[in-house]
């Protein structure tokens, strides 16, 4: 499943939001994690084996309004899309699909009346669907695809009722840091994973589809398996997943659980032999729960004869080279006349890289964005000011310089603390703030720098009180925001890597900062609060003072444009970083 499709949602202010930066309210927070926790309780209550595949009850919000059946809309969009289907020829290929769903149970009908109960009167909702195209597809080129977002002035979407569980994307670093780890990557998807989970039967998920067209005779139909497209679907394919491998008693099933993200996984081992044994007991594991692991590539020249390029969580991943890039494919460089807020976002959010090291590139839409929201009353679809227009043309014009940065994916040596050190660097700047972490490595009498992951804000607006203005943050504060960023990076990557006793390093230039850290004060709340984590997860002793021009987290700070970005080859690291002594 395209991990972009999860952040189609997302709103403008996760831009610079207190939220996003890993410093939201701790209250807010607390009220979130017991949601989830409520949403993991009930599904561990409610799931079952049965029959060779696990069945779930889809998680509901309690408390949500009353939901209409939606059936009018449904058939009002039904004869929408079957004209278009006719008109272009592709009825009869919709048709085949969805019976054959109703053969192999995926569908079922609903029976109009039961004991002479009317069943089309009782509590439900309707589904309406649409059908999807993929002709570079080599199995399904047409899939129906529901929508449970529908609502209308008098009802809300069946999403709004559902819980969503906890936020699996954040584990999307983690998991790339241990597909970089090892030698050899390695990665698989389940095929059609969400079918191969029933529900418990619910006559929420209705859809309508024809009898016989000819006649005008319609069909109800309900689905028996987990629905593409709900928004709780991605939580209960993950903890159906994480269900059956809690039961598994083996360091293969442990992997998997460390290597999923929805349906696909992502990994690495030391050789071919820890490759073959993970591949057959994986295949093994995963089909006692009804899942069929398929699609395996790995970074083994065995295996890889062709030059072919695989899709990681937003980046392209070529198994021959064993090089990681940037996916811009889906990116136009086109804009339309009138270049909007809604247009600016739509194409920056489609670069999507975990690892950050393009983040001095993609901070610059981040900030042009910003300064339209702060300096324009501009609709999502007004014309954006024609200075911000211009930047953004500039900065659309070099990406192609981005197909050309790739990185390793193999950090190149062991990951162990005898031979590797951690250094996270920090700054900030009056347009963002960034940090970034490095590994160093010496293996063979070299040493190796290599860039784990990078973060670059922008800085959180505050409005006045009184003025109702927007303004900015001061630099010390953004300073000390990014040391924070920093310090939660090196605990995610200290994790993800399992590397906790790992000597450590932190750079910044803020001499403020510094004195903060390495000496007790009365400071504000602000502050306070900020020096207290910071002094959590780090030692002062390993805080360090570096000059402007050698602080790693210098240009992420500021950004620049892929072209300059390509120049500086920044995910190498500081130079200085390289000499033998200390």
């Amino acid at each position: 499943m395209p991990v972009i499709s999860l952040l189609n949602g997302s709103k403008i202010c996760d831009l610079w939001s207190l939220d996003i930066l890993g410093i939201r309210d701790l209250v807010e927070n607390k009220t979130r994690m017991d949601i989830d926790d409520d949403t993991v309780s009930f599904f561990e209550k409610t799931v079952k084996f049965n029959q060779g595949r696990y069945e779930v009850n889809l998680p509901g919000v309690e408390g949500h309004p009353k939901l209409l059946d939606l059936q009018f809309q449904s058939e009002k969009r039904l004869n929408t899309m079957t004209f278009k289907l006719i008109s272009t020829g592709k009825f009869d290929s919709y048709d085949k699909i969805l019976k054959e769903w109703e053969q192999l149970g995926i569908i079922e009908q609903v029976p109009i009346n039961i004991k002479g109960v009317n069943l089309s009167q009782q509590k439900c909702r309707y589904l309406p669907h649409r059908a999807v195209f993929k002709e570079s597809s080599l199995t399904t080129k047409i899939r129906p695809v529901f929508d449970a977002s529908a609502k209308d002035e008098n009802s809300i979407s069946l999403n709004q009722c559902l819980a969503t569980g906890p936020n699996y994307i954040e584990m999307i670093p983690s998991i790339l840091n241990k597909f970089r780890k090892n030698r050899l990557g390695v990665i698989s998807d389940i095929r059609k994973a969400f079918l191969q989970i029933s529900t418990s039967p619910t006559d929420y998920l209705r859809f309508l589809w024809w009898e016989n067209y000819e006649k005008r005779e319609i069909k109800i139909y309900r689905h028996c398996r987990v629905v593409f497209g709900l928004s709780s679907s991605p939580f209960l394919l993950m903890a159906t997943i994480y269900h059956h491998l809690e039961k598994e008693r083996n360091d293969v099933a442990v992997k998997l659980k460390d290597s999923f993200y929805v349906d696909n996984v992502v990994a690495s081992v030391q050789n071919e032999i820890e490759l073959q044994r993970f591949q057959t007991i994986a295949c093994q594991v995963m089909s006692k729960a009804g899942f069929e692991l398929t699609g395996w590539v790995s970074s083994t020249e065995q295996q890889n004869q062709e030059k072919t390029k695989c899709s990681v969580f937003g980046l392209l991943w070529e198994p021959n080279t064993d090089l990681l890039t940037c996916d811009l494919r889906n990116i136009s460089t086109e804009l339309n006349d009138t270049c909007s807020k809604r247009q600016l976002l739509s194409i920056s959010q489609k670069i999507f890289d975990p690892i950050g090291f393009t983040a001095p590139v993609t901070l610059i839409p981040k900030l042009l964005m910003q300064k339209a929201w702060k300096n324009y009353e501009l609709t999502w679809d007004q014309k954006l000011p024609p200075e911000i227009v211009e930047e953004f043309k500039n900065w659309l014009a070099s990406l192609e310089f981005l197909k050309l940065i790739q990185i390793p994916r193999y950090f190149g040596g062991s990951v162990d603390e005898s031979t590797t050190t951690l250094h996270m660097f920090s700054d900030a700047s009056g347009k963002a703030f960034a940090a970034c972490v490095f590994l160093r490595i010496e293996c063979d009498n070299k040493v190796k720098i290599k860039l784990v992951q990078a973060k670059s804000r922008v800085p959180p607006l505050k409005k006045d009180p009184i003025t109702k203005t927007k303004t900015e943050m001061s630099i010390p504060k953004l300073e000390l925001l990014a040391a924070v960023i920093g310090t939660r990076l090196v605990r995610s990557v200290k994790t993800s890597l399992n590397i906790h006793s790992i000597q450590t390093f932190y750079w910044t230039y803020s001499k403020v900062v510094l004195c903060r850290i390495k000496n007790s004060g009365t400071w504000k709340t602000f502050v306070r609060n900020r020096i207290k984590e910071i002094h959590s997860s780090s030692s002062k002793e390993d805080w360090y003072y570096v000059p402007s021009h050698m602080n790693a987290a210098d240009i992420a700070s500021r950004g620049c444009n892929a072209q300059t970005l390509f120049s500086l080859c920044w995910w190498e690291g500081p130079i200085w970083l390289k000499n033998r002594s200390s």
